[in-house]
């Protein structure tokens, strides 16, 4: 109160000006200090997002790749199975005679000849035919020449040749009439399991 009744000048005259400075100074400092934080932890989320995707990418490429290679093994397999089962095939060529001696012998002389033309050995050869008056099947003991078995297959691009003699008799089925045509029925087995059966229509010479 002295000052004033001297006239002297108040020692702070301008209180709100220098308020007005310190809010402002401050503002500039919370500014410098508070905004890069913010902006720091911004940009740290959006890493962590950008991470997540990135690892989220890498991942679904994996199983993508993953998936491709299952499948095209499977595609593999499958078609490295059907080639094999077309280059391994099993082939005959089949030829019949079927002879009745003067037409009334009291036999039937039956001729047979099968060749290998497929890529397979032949392990077993089985003959049926269907005889005069029936229905049924019949099978024919042969005696192949050479000799097919297990052990001893007969090779692609050879043959082999049996001769029966068809008799009759108690318990054995009329022989063939000469004229007529007779079914045989040829099934033949490969060392791979594979068949191969052929039917044919053989007549009866004389």
């Amino acid at each position: 109160m002295r000052g004033n009744a001297l006239g002297r000048q108040p020692l702070f005259p301008h209180n709100s000006h220098m308020r007005d400075c310190t809010a402002a100074t401050l503002r500039r400092h919370s500014r410098r200090f508070y905004v890069p934080k913010i902006l720091n932890h911004g940009v740290s989320a959006l890493r962590r997002v950008n991470g997540r995707r990135s690892l989220s990418t890498l991942i679904a490429t994996i199983i993508l790749v993953a998936v491709t290679v299952a499948a095209s093994l499977v595609l593999y397999s499958l078609f490295t199975g059907i080639f094999a089962s077309y280059s391994q095939s099993i082939q005959c060529l089949v030829s019949i005679n079927l002879v009745r001696p003067g037409g009334s012998a009291s036999y039937a002389v039956l001729s047979i000849t099968v060749k290998n033309t497929g890529s397979v050995p032949i392990k077993s050869i089985s003959v049926q035919y269907v005889p005069e008056g029936q229905t049924s099947l019949s099978s024919i003991s042969l005696t192949w020449d050479p000799s097919i078995s297990d052990s001893s297959p007969l090779p692609p691009g050879s043959s082999a040749s049996a001769t029966a003699v068809l008799t009759t008799g108690t318990g054995l089925p009329p022989l063939p009439i000469s004229g007529k045509t007779y079914t045989f029925v040829i099934k033949v087995t490969g060392t791979g399991g594979q068949t191969f059966t052929e039917t044919l229509s053989v007549p009866c010479g004389n």
